[in-house]
């Protein structure tokens, strides 16, 4: 990483705060400015990008999830175009920690939720770990969705990213074990899925301003 990769980043995210996008704290501006950056090029709205917040208490180590079909972000299922061809679904799980460096921890808490939120045959009822509504809502959505397209579902993938201020080149053994045991734990939880987990530091979050989106179709 550069070294004034973070001073341009703060940048960044001291603009967001004048505007108040989503709103004056910088740990929140820079949480949003993650969202927008790692789901760019789906081309989501202001409300979008909050709706997939759940960033709170009892979140499971999760900040923001997001359920896309065919690109398409999926907020409630009952309103929502369902298509009736080819099916393409795909889930987002970023996490977000202003920190200058990638910690251990919210890994940590992220193999612990894993392991039974995306265990679908789980009533919310037999669910060891406390989840807030918001964490549980999404849960049901993937449930749904997921239940919804099988029989046109071409594609599905879960897409784990973990964003801070750190240097995405410098991570530790520890922490990169822990990424590949959620990748692992993903896959016995649904076999035919692509399963990918991405760190974006400073310098990577930069990047990403400053390109055009490839919006998805």
């Amino acid at each position: 990483m550069a070294k004034n990769d973070t001073l341009l980043l703060d940048g960044i995210i001291d603009d967001r705060i004048d505007i108040k996008l989503p709103s004056n704290r910088r740990d929140e501006a820079f949480e949003y400015l993650a969202f927008e950056q790692i789901l760019k090029d789906y081309d989501l709205s202001t409300d979008e990008i909050k709706s997939g917040s759940v960033d709170g208490r009892n979140d499971g180590g999760i900040d923001g999830f997001f359920i896309l079909v065919n690109g398409h972000l999926l907020i409630d299922p009952e309103s929502f175009s369902w298509p009736k061809s080819g099916s393409q679904l795909e889930v987002w799980v970023i996490t977000c920690k202003h920190h200058d460096t990638f910690k251990q921890a919210p890994l940590d808490s992220l193999v612990a939720s894993i392991s039974e939120l995306f265990d679908l045959g789980l009533s919310t009822d037999q669910l060891k770990g406390d989840y807030s509504e918001s964490i549980l809502k999404c849960r049901e959505n993937l449930k749904f969705a997921y239940r919804k397209v099988s029989p046109r579902l071409s594609s599905f993938s879960i897409n784990y990213s973990y964003a801070s201020r750190g240097d995405a080149l410098t991570i530790g053994t520890s922490i990169t074990a822990r990424s590949e045991q959620i990748i692992t734990l993903s896959k016995d939880s649904f076999g035919s899925c692509d399963v990918s987990f991405l760190f974006y530091g400073a310098t990577e979050l930069v990047e990403m301003h400053r390109k055009m989106p490839n919006f998805c179709l």
